[in-house]
C-alpha cells in the first residue's frame, strides 16, 4: 500500500522561517508562529467571585456564583478572579470569549470539581461549526490558496477547518479518527472564481484525484480564554465514559498558564481541532486510572488536526503519557518540558511513554529541549505521519523506541538528542522504518550515527533562549557539544527545588474596585521591615483577608483582619526573606494587590 505523498514546498517560504540547518527547509514547518503569537493580555476589567456569592470553603458548592461572575462580563474582555481558597463546583463550566479564570496562585485557588461520577468536562472550551463543507480541487503543501469554485460563503477573517478522509496509510481505522489529515486556518482573503488565501500555509498536499474527498468548511472557533494561577483536580471518577479536566474543542488564541492540574479521569487538558494553544508553565500530575481508556492517565493531548499549539516549560509527573500526539495533530511544538515518574497500569509499570506519539498521522510536529523518561514511536493506532522532529531531548529512562507495523513511520528526524541511561534493558535507541534524518545523537554515550558528532543547530522554532529560561543558565543545555546526562531546564529545577512548581505572573492585574477608590487604600511603610500597616477608610468596618505572596505565586502568610479605626496591621513578616512580594487584600466588594518590598531587619 502507498500513502499519499507531500509535495515539495515553495522553498523559498520555508529558507525565509526555517532555522534548520541538519534538516533541509523542505521537510520542516514555521513552527516559529506556534502558540499564542502575541503577549498575553492582562485585561484591566475583573470581578470577584466573591462578589457573586462564593464561598470557597471546599464544602458548599460554588458553581452559581461563578457563573454568574462569567456571565457578568457579557461578552467583554475580562477577568474572573478566585481570592484564595477553595471552591467546590458541581457543574461543568462552560467559557465564552475573552473570559479568563485566574486565581491567586496554584497554592492558593484551588477549584475541585465533584460532577456525581458523571463523564463531563471540568472546564469546556468550545467553538462551532456553521456550515456544510465545500468540496475543493486541490491545496498544495507550502502554499497559502485553497482552489475550490464555490467560495460565496466565506470572507476575510473567516476560520475554516480542511480535512479529508484518511488514506491507505490508515491500518487501524475507526469512526473517531476518520479524517484525521487536515488544518486549522484563518481566510486573509477570498478570490472568486480562484479560492481562498490563507494566513498561514498549508502543511500537507491536497488534491481532489487523491480520492480521499478533500473539502473545507467554515467554523466558528472559542477565542481569547484563559485559564491562569489556580489549582483544578477532579474529585469524583467517571467510571465509564470520556472527561477531560480541561477540553479544547475548535477552539483558537487560547492558554493554560500557571495551573496546577492534581487528578483528571481523561486527559488533564485535551486539545482537538484547535489551533494557536499555548500551554506553559503548569504542573500536571495523577489520574484516577492509568489504563490508557479514554485517554486514561494523560497529560496535554493533540488531537484531530489541532496544530500550531505550543506546550513548553512544564512539569509533568506520574502520567502514563504526558504528551499524546495523535489523529493528524500537526505544527505544533512540544518544547522544554520536564516529565517524570511515567506510570501506566501495564507491567513495567514506567514503560509508560511520557511522549507519545500514537498512530493516525500526526505529522511535521517538533519536540525540543525536553527532559523525559521514554519517548514512544508506536503503532499502536497505525503509523506516525512524516517530518515529526526530535531536537536535542534527552531521554533518561528506556530511551527512544519505535516500533514497526503494515505501514511504517517513515521520514522522522532525530538530531542531537541524549539516551544516557546505562542501565540493562534501558537507554534504547530503536528506529524502524526508512528515509530518516539520524544526526549527532548521543546514546550510552557513543555518538549515533558515527560520524555525526558536530551539532550546530541551536533551536528550530527560537532565535535566542526563550523568555522563562534561568539567566546564566547554557542554551542549548542538552545535546553535543554538551557531555551527556548533563544540563537542565528551568521546568527539571523548579520540580527538583522546594519551591512553586508553576509559573505565575507576578504583575497581572486584579483590582476591583466597586465601592471605594483605590487612593483610600494606603499601604506604608513601603520598603517595610517586620510590620505592613493598611490605611482605609474609617467608615469601612468589616474583615478583610490579607496574604502575602511570592512572586511565583506561593502564599506564604494569611491573616483575616477587623480593622480598628481605619487601620489594618499585619504583623507576621518575620520569616520573609528581603526582596519584592504581592499583597493581596480582600473584603466585600473589594480586591486589590499591591507590590511591596521587605527591607533587611534595621
Amino acid at each position: 500500500m502507498r500513502r499519499p505523498l507531500l509535495l515539495l514546498p515553495l522553498l523559498l517560504f520555508y529558507n525565509l522561517y526555517s532555522f534548520a540547518q541538519i534538516i533541509p527547509s523542505g521537510r520542516t514547518a514555521n513552527w516559529q508562529i506556534s502558540g499564542y503569537s502575541d503577549s498575553i493580555p492582562d485585561p484591566q476589567h475583573v470581578v470577584s467571585v466573591m462578589n457573586f456569592g462564593a464561598v470557597a470553603n471546599g464544602i458548599s458548592d460554588d458553581f452559581n456564583a461563578v457563573n454568574s461572575a462569567i456571565q457578568s462580563l457579557a461578552g467583554n474582555r475580562g477577568v474572573v478572579y478566585f481570592p484564595p481558597g477553595e471552591y467546590l463546583i458541581a457543574s461543568s463550566l462552560n467559557l465564552p470569549d475573552s473570559v479568563i479564570l485566574r486565581g491567586a496562585g496554584s497554592d492558593s485557588t484551588w477549584l475541585k470539581f465533584d460532577l456525581q461520577g458523571i463523564a463531563l468536562n471540568c472546564i469546556n472550551i468550545t467553538g462551532s461549526i456553521t456550515s456544510v463543507f465545500d468540496t475543493i480541487s486541490k491545496a498544495a503543501f507550502g502554499s497559502d490558496t485553497i482552489h475550490l469554485n464555490n467560495t460565496a460563503l466565506y470572507s476575510a477573517g473567516d476560520f475554516i477547518e480542511l480535512l479529508q478522509d484518511n488514506g491507505s496509510w490508515d491500518t487501524q481505522p475507526v469512526s473517531w479518527a476518520d479524517r484525521s489529515v487536515g488544518q486549522i486556518l484563518r481566510v486573509k482573503d477570498v478570490i472568486p472564481g480562484i479560492g481562498l488565501i490563507t494566513e498561514n500555509y498549508l502543511r500537507y498536499d491536497y488534491h481532489s484525484l487523491s480520492g480521499l474527498f478533500p473539502r473545507v468548511r467554515k467554523i466558528v472557533p472559542r477565542h481569547e480564554v484563559g485559564i491562569e494561577c489556580l489549582q483544578i483536580s477532579r474529585e469524583d471518577n467517571a467510571p465509564s465514559g470520556v472527561a477531560f479536566n480541561i477540553n479544547f474543542s475548535f477552539a483558537n488564541r487560547c492558554w493554560v498558564r500557571g495551573i496546577e492540574s492534581s487528578r483528571s479521569v481523561g486527559s488533564h487538558i485535551y486539545i482537538d481541532a484547535s489551533s494557536g494553544i499555548h500551554v506553559s508553565g503548569n504542573y500536571i500530575h495523577h489520574a484516577f486510572a492509568y489504563d490508557g481508556v479514554s485517554t486514561h492517565g494523560y497529560g496535554v493531548t493533540l488531537f484531530n488536526h489541532a496544530g500550531e499549539c505550543r506546550i513548553e516549560n512544564n512539569i509533568m509527573r506520574f502520567l502514563r503519557h504526558s504528551f499524546s500526539l495523535q489523529a493528524g495533530a500537526n505544527g505544533n511544538v512540544i518544547s522544554y518540558n520536564y516529565s517524570t515518574e511515567p506510570n501506566r497500569s501495564e507491567v513495567p509499570a514506567n514503560f509508560g511513554a511520557d511522549i507519545s506519539m500514537h498512530g493516525h498521522y500526526p505529522f511535521l510536529n517538533l519536540f525540543e529541549g525536553n527532559i523525559v523518561q521514554n519517548i514512544q514511536l508506536d503503532q499502536t493506532w497505525g503509523p506516525s505521519g512524516p517530518y515529526n522532529t526530535f531536537f536535542r531531548n534527552r531521554a533518561e529512562l528506556y530511551g527512544i523506541l519505535m516500533t514497526s507495523g503494515t505501514v511504517e513511520s517513515d521520514s522522522q528526524h532525530f538530531v542531537g538528542n541524549d539516551v544516557n541511561n546505562l542501565g540493562i534493558v534501558f537507554g534504547n535507541y530503536v528506529i524502524a522504518g526508512t528515509n530518516h534524518i539520524q544526526h549527532g545523537n548521543m546514546v550510552r554515550g557513543t555518538i549515533t550515527p558515527a560520524g555525526t558528532g558536530i551539532v550546530n543547530d541551536t533551536s528550530y522554532y527560537l532565535s535566542s533562549p526563550p523568555d522563562f529560561w534561568t539567566p546564566g543558565m547554557i542554551w542549548p543545555s542538552i545535546g553535543l557539544p554538551n557531555p551527556t546526562g548533563n544540563g537542565s531546564i528551568p521546568a527539571r529545577d523548579r520540580y527538583l527545588n522546594a519551591g512553586t512548581k508553576t509559573v505565575c505572573r507576578a504583575d497581572f492585574n486584579t483590582v476591583i474596585s466597586i465601592a471605594s477608590s483605590l487612593q483610600d487604600y494606603i499601604v506604608y511603610p513601603n520598603p517595610a521591615f517586620n510590620e505592613i500597616t493598611i490605611r482605609i477608610p474609617v467608615s469601612i468596618r468589616n474583615a478583610h483577608h490579607v496574604s502575602i505572596h511570592s512572586l511565583n505565586g506561593k502564599q506564604l502568610c494569611y491573616e483575616s483582619i477587623i480593622p480598628e479605626n481605619g487601620i489594618i496591621r499585619l504583623s507576621n513578616l518575620k520569616n520573609l526573606t528581603p526582596g519584592f512580594y504581592i499583597l493581596t487584600l480582600n473584603a466585600k466588594n473589594f480586591s486589590n494587590r499591591f507590590k511591596v518590598m521587605i527591607a533587611e531587619s534595621e
